[in-house]
């Protein structure tokens, strides 16, 4: 994660810190009008992010798992409209 402030466009939340457009879009919590990311999980076509892996963890029989997730930080979005 520490190319991504090198090449992230600028975008920054109200504590000046780099984050990925999907935090400040409508789309990604508004359930009538929710992006393919958002509703599905599939990319949304001609956005410009850059996909990386997160680890969560999850629970197997009483035992936690480090489990590996596919995400993207969203660097532009067509789709994309603040709120």
């Amino acid at each position: 994660m520490k190319g991504i402030k090198k090449i992230h466009k600028g975008y920054k939340n109200i504590l000046g810190r780099c984050e990925t457009l999907c935090f400040s879009c409508r789309h990604s919590t508004n359930k009538f009008n929710a992006c393919s990311w958002a509703s599905r999980l599939e990319p949304v076509e001609n956005w410009d992010a850059i996909k990386h892996d997160i680890i969560g963890q999850k629970m197997i029989n009483r035992v936690m798992i480090d489990k590996k997730i596919e995400s993207y930080f969203v660097v532009d979005c067509p789709v994309f409209e603040r709120g």
